[in-house]
C-alpha cells in the first residue's frame, strides 16, 4: 500500500467510530448513573429481607461453657437503634429463644406453625412495619436456628420499582440526549473534510493553468469527487492552452523562413523524451535524410510536431516504442505501439472538438490545430492504425523540399 493511500480514510469508518464511541459512552454513563441514583433513592427505613436474617444468625455466639447469646453486629447494632420497632428471636435446637424486642402477638401465637416451613416471608403494608416478618432456618455458630424477625419494612418491592424505573429513564435520557447532541456532533465530525474540500475548492484559481484541488488528508468516498474535478480542470486546462495556441497562430502573420526540418524534429523528440519514458515508453528518432529545407514557420511546425508526439504518448497504452522517422522525401513518420484507432473514426479525428476516448484529459483540439498547420504548410496527414495495432501517423508535402542526402 502506497503512502498516499495510507493517508485516506473512510467517511463510513468515522461515521462507525463515532456511534460505537457514542454507545459506549452512553453504557458507561447508563450503569453508573443508575447505580448512584439507586443508592440515593433506596426507601429510608426499608432493610432488605435477604440480608436482615443472615445478620441475626452472625450475632448468635456460643462461648466456651456453652452459653448462647446475640452479640450484634455492627449492621444489626444499627437496626436495632435506628428502628426501635425491630423484633426477633432465635430458635435453636434444644428449644433456646433468644428475643429482642417486642413481638406481635399473633404472629407469636403462630409461631409454631409457621415454625414447620424452611423459609417464611411476611408481607405487610410498607408504612406498617409491625405486620413485616420472616421466619428462616439458618445456620449459626450454635448450629441450626429459627430466626424469625420483623418490626421493620423488609420490603424489596419498593427498591425494585425505584431501581426498575430508573434503569429504564436514565438510559432512555441519555440516548435523548446522545440523540439531539451527540449524534450531530459525530456528524459533524465526521463530514468535516467535506469543509476542507470546500476551502480548497475556493482556493483554486479557476483562470489559472494547472489549477488543481489537493487531495491530501480527504477521505476515500471524496476521491473520485476530487479526482473527477481535477480531471475536468486538467481538460479546462487542455482546451484553453489549446484555443490559445490556435488563435495566437491565427492572429500572428505567418512567419516564412528556410526550416531544417530533421533538426526540428530531433529538438521536439529531445524536449518530450523524459515525458515519454517516465510514461514507460522507449523513444527514438531516425532520418533517411542528411537534412530537409523547407519554407514556413519554425514555432507552428514544433507545435504540430509536439502535438503528435504527445498524443502518442497519451494514447500508447504506457508500452512499446514510439518512433520518430523522416524518409527520403521528407516525409515524417510517428508511430506508437498504442490502442490503436478504428477505421471508421480515422476522418472524425481531425475534427475539432472530438476525442476517441470521451473520459480522457484530451480537448480534441490539437489533431486540429496539427492538422491546419500542417495544410498551411503545403502538407497532408496520412493516417495508418487499427484497433490494438498502435498507430502511424504520416505527413507528407506537396510543396518542393530541399533534400540532402546522406554521405
Amino acid at each position: 500500500m502506497s503512502r498516499n493511500s495510507m493517508s485516506h480514510h473512510s467517511l463510513r469508518w468515522r461515521f462507525t467510530l463515532g456511534f460505537i464511541t457514542l454507545q459506549l459512552l452512553t453504557i458507561v454513563a447508563s450503569f453508573g448513573l443508575v447505580l448512584y441514583i439507586a443508592k440515593l433513592s433506596a426507601p429510608r427505613g426499608a432493610v432488605p429481607s435477604t440480608w436482615y436474617p443472615q445478620e441475626i444468625a452472625k450475632s448468635v455466639t456460643i462461648d466456651q461453657n456453652g452459653v448462647v447469646a446475640v452479640s450484634p453486629t455492627q449492621a444489626l447494632r444499627t437496626v436495632m437503634g435506628e428502628r426501635p420497632t425491630s423484633w426477633f428471636a432465635v430458635r435453636l435446637a434444644d428449644g433456646t429463644t433468644l428475643t429482642h424486642g417486642v413481638i406481635p402477638k399473633d404472629i407469636g401465637e403462630n409461631a409454631a406453625f409457621l415454625d414447620n416451613f424452611r423459609s417464611v416471608e411476611l408481607r405487610g403494608y410498607v408504612d406498617a412495619p409491625d405486620r413485616q416478618a420472616t421466619i428462616d432456618k439458618i445456620q449459626t455458630a450454635a448450629g441450626e436456628a429459627t430466626i424469625m424477625a420483623g418490626g421493620v419494612s423488609m420490603s424489596l418491592y419498593q427498591l425494585v420499582f425505584v431501581v426498575g424505573q430508573i434503569t429504564i429513564g436514565v438510559p432512555a435520557l441519555i440516548l435523548l440526549l446522545v440523540t439531539l447532541v451527540g449524534v450531530p456532533w459525530v456528524t459533524k465530525w465526521s463530514l468535516r473534510s467535506l469543509g476542507k474540500l470546500t476551502d480548497r475548492l475556493n482556493k483554486v484559481d479557476f483562470e489559472a493553468r494547472g489549477g488543481a484541488v489537493n487531495e491530501t488528508g480527504l477521505p476515500k468516498e471524496l476521491l473520485r469527487v476530487v479526482r473527477e474535478i481535477n480531471l475536468a480542470l486538467k481538460r479546462l486546462t487542455a482546451i484553453t492552452n489549446q484555443l490559445l495556441d490556435i488563435e495566437r497562430y491565427r492572429q500572428n502573420p505567418p512567419i516564412s523562413k528556410k526550416i531544417e526540418l530533421t533538426h526540428l524534429l530531433s529538438k521536439a523528440v529531445g524536449d518530450l523524451a523524459p515525458f515519454a519514458i517516465s510514461e514507460g515508453y522507449e523513444i527514438s528518432f531516425d532520418a533517411d535524410v542528411s537534412k530537409v529545407f523547407m519554407e514556413g514557420d519554425d514555432e507552428a511546425l514544433d507545435r504540430a510536431f509536439s502535438n503528435l508526439l504527445r498524443n502518442a504518448i497519451q494514447y500508447g497504452g504506457g508500452r512499446g516504442d514510439i518512433t520518430v522517422k523522416v524518409e527520403v522525401d521528407g516525409s515524417v513518420l510517428i508511430s506508437d505501439q498504442g490502442i490503436g484507432i478504428a477505421g471508421e473514426l480515422h476522418s472524425r479525428i481531425f475534427e475539432p472538438f472530438y476525442r476517441v476516448n470521451p473520459h480522457g484529459s484530451g480537448a480534441g483540439l490539437g489533431l486540429s490545430m496539427v492538422n491546419e498547420i500542417i495544410e498551411k504548410h503545403g502538407g497532408f496527414i496520412e493516417l495508418k492504425s487499427s484497433p490494438d495495432q498502435g498507430s502511424v501517423f504520416a505527413i507528407r508535402w506537396r510543396n518542393a523540399l530541399q533534400i540532402a542526402a546522406r554521405n
